[in-house]
């Protein structure tokens, strides 16, 4: 590797007082140091991987081995069969470590990075540094999709292209030089443009201010005699130091400390927060036996950061952005559902709502229940188009709203399917905790959030209630906690009320309607069950009661799914409320004939 100090010196001269000289040219750029190049690979990848949810000592086993790798290699740079051991060695590490997907990229990055800011000579070629610079922009756009996103596809395909490059230069260095020294030249003509763009707002600033202060009389940059503690104006060709005197340079020398000493205080605490930022495990994915795929862990962290970003909605209280991801996609409000190929056959429209259930939680774009139906229906020759617009959390008042705004605003579909029961039971039950398990208006599971907002009041009522008694900031309970078939029974009478009003809206629509209602953990055998967080057997009990005196309670029209896993003995449920793919299966093989019939029904104005 070349010495940061090398020069290319200039013939020799003589100067006008007979002494030979070296005149020597201008250095080559300093080359980035080892630490420099470990952040620039380790950081990025390292963040890509925790996203992934990678266990935090693989992450630091990666960072350790790249570490150590690079200053080897820097050592043995004039030696490319040590070099391409030293490569080997710690790609085989990684591949054990992190896998052989990240241990290539990881491979490749320090490789392209390292090449990329420092370059090395070829005796016989005379390669220069600068024909690396080109692969310097893939190399930054794939730490910033790893690091904004956890882009890893597009990153690698942007990272092997800057390896690729630097082979090019390897073997062409005249040729890949003038593609660098063309950048360099657009580069300087794109930089000033932005530069200029960028410096407007600072110039008006500064020249809006500069107007004021000179109405004020007033120049910031001159600021009175005496007012500084030691920049003084020298009375003499003394420099400014010598003539403030000895008092005034101590006193500058321990404010340059103190400075110092902030500086590196910030430096350090940045830093700390970096690493337990970098090495902190995110919430790991829970086991069970319901989820033996291998990319359970996938799954579970892209469905956890879509759920993570809700925001306000007039129509439907809340809302969740839209999301791009291997397993999980959403746009438009819509969750993205297998479609059958195009064909000369008839297709119908369906339009599909519900909560995390209806929606897919814990399932890929192609498990979930409306995505089998339209897989099953297709076995029969029958194309389905699933729209879904169902939400974790919504329940059938939402969905009610929804429906009744796209029932006006969308081209009708062929049918309209209400899958819900989980939620209907669990807002009534949110309910009776906070004492209004007779509460039978329509809500969400917003309602605890909205009531203590609206009840909060102002900071000095929240700290004042703390100090004076018999004062509160929340209402108290209005009623007594119900049992469990009272708080079903107010639950089922909203629901009564609100497929009532759903079925009238669609009747005005004529748009054909359907409604589901969903299996629950309770309601199964034991069997199907692999609960990461189990009940405690009391509460086991309760929900039991809560579930059957539900399903009593259901308006006539309405399917009811209760008993559909009674023949199932493999584990379907993690949880009270979700199943799996394969209990998604099962339920849409049971549904799969009743949606084809539905949608082949004119509209028609159910009344349960």
């Amino acid at each position: 590797m070349t010495s940061s100090t090398e020069s290319v010196t200039e013939p020799a001269v003589i100067s006008g007082d007979g002494v030979w000289h070296q005149i020597p040219a201008l250095p080559r750029p300093r080359p980035a140091g080892v630490l420099v190049r470990w952040l620039l690979v380790v950081v990025p990848l390292a963040l890509a991987l925790r996203n992934l949810d990678v266990d935090s000592w693989r992450i630091g086993c990666f960072a350790v081995i790249v570490g150590l790798s690079l200053p080897v290699a820097d050592r043995l740079i004039r030696r490319p069969q040590r070099v391409l051991g030293v490569g080997l060695v710690a790609f085989a590490l990684l591949a054990v470590v992190i896998g052989p997907r990240a241990a290539v990229m990881t491979t490749v990055s320090a490789a392209a990075w390292s090449l990329a800011l420092i370059g090395f000579r070829r005796p016989a070629q005379g390669t220069h540094w600068r024909s690396y610079r080109p692969a310097v922009g893939p190399l930054v756009v794939a730490d910033a999709l790893l690091i904004a996103g956890g882009r890893v596809r597009i990153a690698a395909v942007l990272i092997l292209l800057a390896g690729a490059i630097c082979l090019v230069a390897y073997r062409a260095p005249s040729g890949m030089g003038r593609v660098a020294d063309l950048g360099d030249r657009a580069g300087h003509r794109i930089a000033a443009v932005l530069v200029t763009i960028a410096m407007l707002p600072a110039a008006t600033l500064v020249a809006l201010m500069a107007g004021l202060y000179r109405l004020v009389g007033f120049d910031p940059l001159r600021p009175r005699r005496g007012t500084s503690r030691w920049r003084r104006r020298p009375t003499n060709d003394a420099s400014p130091l010598s003539a403030a005197g000895p008092d005034s340079v101590d006193r500058l020398s321990r404010s340059s400390r103190g400075r110092r000493f902030v500086a590196s205080a910030f430096v350090g605490v940045g830093a700390l927060a970096a690493l337990l930022l970098l090495l902190t495990k995110p919430p790991s994915a829970p086991t069970s036996a319901a989820f033996p795929e291998s990319s359970w862990s996938e799954l579970w962290a892209e469905q956890g950061n879509f759920n993570s970003r809700p925001s306000f909605d007039s129509t439907t209280v809340w809302r969740l952005d839209d999301f791009e991801g291997r397993h999980v996609n959403q746009r438009d409000g819509r969750r993205t559902t297998w479609r059958a190929p195009e064909c000369d056959c008839v297709r119908r429209r369906i339009w599909w709502f519900g909560g995390s259930a209806a929606w897919g939680f814990y399932q890929a774009d192609d498990q979930t229940i409306p995505s089998q139906i339209a897989q099953a229906a297709w076995k029969d020759g029958v194309a389905l188009d699933f729209e879904n617009f169902a939400l974790p959390g919504n329940s059938l008042s939402q969905e009610m709203q929804l429906f009744a705004q796209l029932s006006v605003t969308e081209e009708p579909p062929d049918l309209a399917v209400f899958y819900d029961g989980a939620n209907e039971l669990f807002v009534q039950e949110f309910r009776n905790n906070r004492g209004e398990g007779t509460d039978e208006s329509p809500g969400t599971y917003a309602d605890a959030k909205l009531t203590s907002v609206m009840h909060a009041g102002t900071l000095g009522q929240r700290l004042w209630s703390r100090f004076a008694p018999g004062v509160a900031s929340a209402p108290a309970p209005s009623d007594p906690l119900l049992d469990a078939p009272a708080v079903a029974g107010h639950a089922m009478e909203r629901y009564r009320r609100q497929v009532l009003l759903t079925s009238r809206i669609a009747a005005a629509a004529s748009i054909p309607v359907a409604f589901v209602w969903q299996p629950v953990r309770s309601t199964a055998p034991d069997a199907v069950a692999a609960e990461w967080d189990p009940m405690e057997p009391r509460d086991a009990e309760w929900h039991r009661r809560l579930a059957e005196s539900g399903r009593r309670g259901l308006p006539e029209g309405v399917t009811d799914l209760s008993d559909v896993f009674d023949e199932s003995s493999e584990p379907i449920f993690p949880d009270w409320a979700h199943t799996n793919g394969r209990g998604s299966a099962i339920v849409a093989a049971s549904l799969v004939d009743q949606v084809i019939a539905n949608s082949e029904q004119p509209a028609r104005a159910d009344k349960p």
